[in-house]
């Protein structure tokens, strides 16, 4: 089974409630109130989203958040990838080369890494399959 913390549990929240209105800039404190989450934690979330271009901020009295591209874009591989410490990856060697003892022999490796073309189909809707 695949544990995520509660934060990317908390961003998949905020990702998926900015998604119903991808082009409304939504404040922190909204988002806050509206999933019942403490506006720190969304604030730190929402940074994070943002250094791995999936949100952009916008300044000013009505400044907020907006979603950085179409919410059929932003796949769960990438809410993993902005919010927890490890890569996303199927398997250990697949988020991190060099990590495995069988790498060198492995059969999933030399063909290219069975688990990254399925990854590009299914987690990651915005990119090609291999």
């Amino acid at each position: 089974m695949l544990r995520i913390s509660k934060l990317t549990d908390y961003g998949t929240l905020i990702v998926t409630h900015m998604a119903t209105t991808p082009e409304r800039v939504i404040s922190a404190t909204e988002l806050a109130d509206a999933l019942g989450l403490g506006l720190a934690t969304v604030s730190k979330i929402l940074k994070a989203l943002g250094r791995h271009g999936l949100v952009l901020s916008q300044r000013g009295t009505r400044g907020g958040y907006v979603l950085a591209r179409p919410p059929a874009q932003i796949s769960i591989a990438d809410l993993i990838d902005a919010l927890e410490e490890q890569p996303f990856g199927l398997t250990e060697c697949s988020a991190n080369n060099g990590t495995c003892n069988l790498e060198t022999g492995c059969r999933i490796a030399t063909a290219g890494s069975a688990s990254t073309p399925w990854c590009a189909r299914h987690c990651r809707p915005s990119a090609s399959p291999r």
